[in-house]
């Protein structure tokens, strides 16, 4: 692994000193979904490096406190980066293994492996493993799909490329089940 990083890490140096106001719109264009698809590769490879590290626990056997702790140190990164960086490496681990696939393969984000990954665990409380199951392959190709009807007018070659932009961020809901309701009794 660590032969494959470093060529990698020297594949990567290549680029940043690449002028990218050369390249014609064509080459831009693929160069951003290569950069990006490899982002979401090495994410992969680092947040399983995480999760190694922590379940092994490496860093309290150097003295830290935490891995959370240890990884600020050692990666230099806030508390809160570095605690939400150990917990979506735990729960990428727990994660059904199409959502790993998909995160190495490039078609989601860490953001979205986050999300998919407390969605599937609400829809396997509520609705049992089968629906889970489904709900996978559904969120994993949500994001990358350019057909939903609210989204559409996001994508390219449309007069608006990106989300409108509210002031505030809309309120996070979550979804909890409606209570059951009181069984009349008869008298």
């Amino acid at each position: 692994m660590l032969e494959a990083l470093a060529q990698a890490e020297a594949a990567v140096a290549g680029c940043v000193d690449a002028s990218a106001w050369a390249l014609p719109e064509q080459d831009l264009v693929a160069a951003l979904d290569a950069a990006h698809r490899l982002e979401q590769r090495l994410a992969m490879v680092k947040l399983a490096l995480v999760r190694e590290l922590d379940g092994r626990g490496i860093a309290t056997a150097q003295g830290a406190s935490s891995t959370a702790v240890w990884l600020r140190d050692r990666l230099r990164l806030g508390v809160g980066a570095a605690r939400r960086l150990v917990e979506l490496a735990a729960t990428l681990d727990a994660a059904p293994a199409g959502v790993r696939d998909a995160l190495a393969g490039g078609a989601v984000d860490v953001e979205q492996v986050r999300v998919i990954a407390e969605t599937i665990s609400t829809v396997h409380t509520a609705a049992g493993a089968e629906a889970a199951e489904k709900a996978v392959g559904v969120l994993v190709e949500w994001p990358g799909s350019s057909s939903r009807p609210c989204c559409a007018s996001w994508a390219p070659g449309s007069s608006t490329t990106s989300p409108p932009r509210s002031p505030m961020p809309p309120p996070r809901r979550r979804w909890r089940p409606k209570p059951a309701e009181p069984a009349e009794t008869a008298m």
